[in-house]
């Protein structure tokens, strides 16, 4: 009897991190939920991790893993640490080089990532050997039938080889495009992840059978930046579920004198990157503050993107612990509490692909104040108050109106907007991924195969 064709998820920087948040996420929901929906389309679905030699299968239970696998922490801090060192030299170096090489070769050797580079390649090759779980995919053989989803954001990562390998034996190759933020506002970005970032989309197109995006918004981007091509592109809305703290108090666990009854407290989740505007969110704040105000503003981010200037005026801030709170190791069920107390939710980003932090408040009935953007009009129309990024006062303005809608120390009625859970989320983004497989398989075959 013959085998099914496959629906093989790409999730080896997942795997690999051991991370469970933004892209990771969606990627984790994918492998966890695809094996529920695909059986309708004839397919069985299996994840994978890309590797320059070959695709390999994972076990299932790599979802249930807590930490990454390919290196203990110690050497993953010390691969971190030479990227980072490794992009101030590469840059101060690409000047010099630009007189006597070609501007894109110089681009090349510069601003590729330190985790490409041979000897740190060798040394992670060595450890992968230790993993034992691995079944290697046989890309001599023909993949007829066989759907690829690229589900991860890899700028870095040279697996091309086995990709082009796969698609020249006539598998099909759908990549999940989460934003094109590095091609619209370049200037949130440093100029090694613009070069990784178009690297990246250049192969794609070259590989890809179609695109599935998250939002119509992406989509339609996508398109208009694709121009005259045969490729099938279309979108899947992300899902979200609340997870259950009817046991838990909204203020319990949470840092001291955040929680006050008599005072609103509003949230900004997602990374310290400059593109999701927290200094134009804490500039409003300072005027409303000034102006007599009495809400608190906690910050639930990571920062790794963050900016020095941006971490120092928040390390320093007058009223750090007091009306302003900074959070970084928020998990799950934190953040769920932290939704649980809160008024309301902050969303002030210059560009997103999608804005899952929207959607997760309004789902549970936090009012949005939120920037006037086209993707959070897709989302949110009639649910969300929309401001201007012209002006920090119009923040402010809102925050005040807020107030007087729902003033301070009095209750009010949540009133959530219905969303698609996860599961249904990823039933619609499968039949979306089988879909665009099937319609642009041989549509590439010949470019996929060339050099």
């Amino acid at each position: 009897m013959a085998r099914p064709p496959l629906l093989l998820i790409a999730c080896g920087e997942t795997y690999r991190s051991g991370r469970a948040s933004g892209v990771e996420r969606v990627v984790r929901m994918i492998a966890q939920h695809a094996s529920s929906v695909v059986g309708a389309h004839g397919m069985t679905a299996a994840s994978v991790r890309i590797e320059e030699s070959g695709i390999a299968v994972l076990d299932n239970d790599w979802l249930h893993e807590r930490r990454g696998r390919d290196a203990p922490p110690a050497v993953s801090a010390m691969v971190q640490r030479l990227r980072w060192y490794s992009h101030r030299i590469m840059h101060a170096s690409a000047r010099p080089l630009r007189w006597v090489l070609p501007a894109k070769k110089v681009d090349e050797l510069v601003y590729r990532d330190v985790a490409d580079h041979m000897p740190v390649r060798w040394m992670r090759s060595l450890w992968r050997k230790r993993d034992k779980r691995l079944d290697w995919l046989d890309l001599r053989a023909d993949q007829t039938g066989n759907i690829l989803l690229l589900a991860e954001v890899t700028w870095t990562r040279r697996e091309w080889p086995a990709v082009r390998q796969f698609r020249a034996k006539g598998g099909a190759v759908v990549v999940l495009i989460y934003d094109l933020i590095p091609i619209l506002m370049p200037e949130h970005y440093s100029v090694a992840m613009q070069v990784h970032y178009r690297a990246w989309l250049d192969e794609q197109r070259r590989v890809a059978s179609g695109f599935v995006a998250i939002s119509a918004t992406v989509a339609s981007q996508l398109r208009d930046f694709l121009g005259d091509t045969d490729l099938p592109v279309r979108h899947a809305l992300l899902g979200s579920d609340p997870i259950a703290v009817a046991d838990v108090l909204p203020g319990d666990a949470l840092p001291p004198g955040l929680v006050a009854p008599e005072r609103h407290l509003f949230l900004v989740v997602g990374m310290l990157a400059p593109r999701k505007n927290h200094m134009f969110i804490l500039d409003a704040f300072e005027l409303y503050w000034a102006k007599g105000g009495t809400a608190a503003l906690a910050i639930v981010a990571n920062s790794a993107w963050a900016s020095a200037a941006m971490l120092a005026r928040l390390e320093v801030h007058k009223l750090l612990g007091k009306k302003l709170f900074y959070l970084t190791d928020a998990d799950d069920h934190t953040l769920e509490r932290l939704y649980a107390a809160a008024s309301g939710l902050v969303f002030a980003s210059r560009a997103e692909g999608f804005g899952l932090p929207l959607i997760e408040a309004l789902q549970r009935g936090v009012p949005v104040l939120c920037s006037d953007i086209a993707v959070f009009h897709e989302l949110a129309d009639g649910w969300a108050r929309f401001f201007s990024l012209d002006d920090p006062q119009a923040l402010c303005v809102a925050l005040e109106d807020f107030d007087k809608l729902h003033p301070p120390g009095q209750t009010f009625e949540r009133k959530p907007m219905p969303w698609q859970g996860w599961q249904q989320s990823i039933d619609t983004m499968v039949d979306e991924i089988v879909q665009v497989g099937k319609s642009g398989r041989g549509t590439r075959s010949s470019r996929a195969s060339a050099p």
